[in-house]
């Protein structure tokens, strides 16, 4: 336990520029209770003028500054902070999870190499979030807080085409929706990264997605022989570790597994702790979750069996 107490302290304190395991489990914990939470939003693309539906956005927002690189506590304090707060105030966001990365920057750099000058990595951010916002919009707002923090200088001069308005927003949407929080955890959870410390946290996520636990139900013989028999059809991978099974739903949905008390209970679960008048006024049916993992307890004797909903 000591050892666990000064590991988690060393974490915090010296924000090693890789993901610990500690913090790489908490991180995807929180990638799948935001997965879960997550509600499907049918909003019209001003891009493409169609209607879709948008469950979670996932953006890419970089600084460009070209000449020093940006530390990760300066970064937080002039950029990512205010511009979460803006979110949440602005766009009405209320989950979500960033990342902090080192990027290479190959096409700057290499003009950089010949003029002799050292080779400079920047630093950028990975978000996912439960808002559709346009991107301009998201763009200006950030470009905004870079010019005023001045990080838009250098780049102003290399390209006064651009003046104030470089292309600092990257928005990606995953192409299979049903496996939703593995290409998130995929994305932002990568083992090889940031050699080079960000000198600053790593990752964060919003208050109600920490600290969450995972939703427990009995684990009866008809879900152990359904879910045994969506492995047979390779619907789902079964994972048996020292104390559990866990079952990883690929095209299934956790409605299949649940019954209808156990969705609403289930639903409850995952939305504890957020604003309910919100969730009220804005969500009036039922929406299926996504894909969900589902751990089951070896069974003990004269002792029922539980199984845990995870998303993957």
């Amino acid at each position: 336990m000591q050892n666990r107490l000064y590991e988690n302290m060393r974490e915090h304190v010296t924000y090693s520029g890789m993901l610990r395991p500690g913090a790489k489990k908490r991180l995807t914990s929180s990638i799948e209770h935001l997965v879960m939470r997550a509600r499907p939003q049918f909003i019209y693309n001003p891009v493409g003028k169609y209607h879709e539906w948008f469950t979670l956005g996932f953006l890419t927002l970089t600084i460009s500054e070209t000449e020093r690189q940006i530390s990760g506590k300066e970064a937080h304090e002039k950029l990512l902070e205010p511009f979460l707060l803006h979110a949440r105030r602005k766009w009405g966001i209320q989950m979500y999870v960033w990342k902090a990365e080192l990027q290479d920057r190959a096409k700057y750099n290499k003009k950089r190499v010949k003029e002799g000058k050292e080779v400079v990595k920047q630093l950028h951010y990975h978000i996912t979030w439960d808002k559709w916002v346009h991107k301009d919009e998201l763009q200006a707002k950030w470009n905004s807080l870079q010019k005023e923090a001045g990080y838009l200088e250098n780049f102003n001069r290399a390209y006064p085409k651009l003046r104030d308005n470089p292309p600092s927003i990257q928005i990606r949407k995953p192409e299979d929706t049903t496996r939703l929080a593995g290409y998130l955890i995929k994305e932002i959870c990568k083992n090889i990264q940031n050699e080079q410390s960000v000198i600053g946290k790593v990752w964060d996520c919003s208050n109600n997605l920490k600290g969450n636990k995972y939703y427990t139900t009995l684990m009866d013989s008809d879900k152990y022989l359904y879910l045994n028999s969506l492995v047979a059809q390779k619907k789902c991978e079964r994972v048996d570790i020292e104390h559990a099974t866990i079952y990883k739903l690929i095209n299934a949905s956790a409605k299949t597994v649940l019954t209808k008390a156990e969705r609403k209970e289930f639903e409850q679960a995952m939305w504890n702790g957020l604003n309910e008048s919100a969730i009220l006024a804005k969500h009036k049916k039922e929406l299926i979750p996504q894909p969900l993992n589902v751990q089951k307890r070896k069974p003990e004797p004269a002792k029922q069996t539980s199984m845990q909903l995870r998303t993957r």
